[in-house]
This record gives structure tokens, sequence and C-alpha cells, in this order.
């Protein structure tokens, strides 16, 4: 499950760099993350999306 403590001043459930580059390319995770219940509503509610993001939901 992701975390919603944050990593350079974004949410780390929300962070490309933290899911992608770090745990899946440098440490291998071939798995999937999931959020809680409210996880990306609370990003978007909080402004912290990407446009690629932002696009994902729709």
């Amino acid at each position: 499950m992701a975390a919603f403590n944050t990593v350079g001043g974004i949410p780390a459930h929300g962070n490309a760099h933290t899911m992608n580059d770090v745990l899946k390319q440098e440490w291998g995770f071939d798995g999937f993350v999931v959020s809680d219940y409210t996880g990306v509503e609370e990003l978007v509610a909080a402004e912290h999306l990407s446009a690629v993001a932002e696009q994902a939901l729709e």
C-alpha cells in the first residue's frame, strides 16, 4: 500500500519517481501498489496530480 508521507514535497503514493524508478526499476518490484479508499481523491483535492495522472483518472 502506498504511503501518504511526502518525498520532496510530493505525496509518496503520487510520486512517479518513487513508484516507477525506485520501486519497480531499482528494487525489481513486479507486483502492484494499492491505494486506500480515498488516496487518489485526496491527491486530486490537494492538487498534486501531474497531467499524466489526471489523464489516467478520466
